[in-house]
């Protein structure tokens, strides 16, 4: 009579097991993933903490002088942010190429905006002499500029952002930026600005003005009018009255 083989398990020989095989496989996958993020993660705040929060520019916001309405004119009530907006070829470079200028002006009272346009030949006049807005930034950056040009327009800048020219782009994309998000697009977003700000005074500027929405901002070229340096360069006088009526930051004394 035949019998059945019975089969023993040998305990000196480890036993394969599948499911903690693919346990492990997906431990190691979840590790990696974590390094991967974790590296690009403080790449990130690197260059987050290299380009934001730049202290010269935060220097110069400091600096400047003090802002009065003229007779028969009184400061708004509301509460504004003014950012200056300086659009270059690349804002980490030595000498970066300015390309424009724009005034962003944010009613964060009434939940407005406004976007003016600068000419870069806009006269300035410093302590060194009278000279263009153009001029200064090539010889001295953006830093240089922001007090001398804050004089010049009559209206106190909240913060200064040197940016290339898809920089509208950029500010969208900072629009409820989480880590996943943010991770995605760092290389771009921040590579591609510089600013006094902080990256949270970023996402709430993105924040403010994508809730206005960037096509309905007033847009507007800055009212000028022609002007000349003692050197009989030609240039542009803007009207400081005019900018802050069509800015709403100054108002009609009563």
């Amino acid at each position: 009579m035949l019998h059945k083989r019975e089969r023993f398990e040998r305990t000196d020989v480890p036993r394969s097991d599948r499911a903690g095989l693919i346990l492990a496989c997906a431990a190691g996958a979840f590790v990696l993933i974590g390094l991967v993020i974790s590296l690009r993660w403080s790449w990130v705040m690197a260059h987050r903490d290299a380009n934001l929060g730049d202290r010269t520019l935060k220097t110069s916001i400091k600096a400047q002088g003090e802002v009065a309405a003229p007779k028969g004119y009184k400061a708004s009530s509301d509460i504004f942010t003014n950012v200056v907006i300086f659009s270059v070829d690349n804002p980490n470079a030595a000498k970066p190429k300015l390309h424009a200028i724009q005034l962003l002006s944010i009613n964060v009272s009434k939940g407005t905006g406004s976007l003016v346009s600068i000419p870069a030949n806009t006269k300035l006049t410093t302590d060194k002499g009278d000279t263009t807005l153009s001029a200064r930034f090539d010889a001295m950056g953006a830093s240089a500029c922001i007090a001398p040009l804050s004089s010049a327009i009559n209206v106190r800048l909240s913060h200064a952002i040197v940016g290339t020219d898809d920089i509208w782009k950029h500010i969208a994309q900072l629009k409820g930026a989480g880590m996943q998000s943010l991770i995605g697009s760092s290389t771009k977003i921040l590579e591609s600005i510089k600013s006094d700000m902080t990256f949270g005074e970023m996402t709430d500027l993105a924040e403010r003005t994508l809730s206005i929405g960037i096509d309905k901002l007033a847009r507007s070229e800055a009212p000028t009018a022609d002007a000349k340096l003692k050197d009989g360069t030609q240039a542009k006088s803007i009207n400081a009255n005019k900018l802050n009526e069509v800015l709403g930051t100054q108002v009609a004394a009563k």
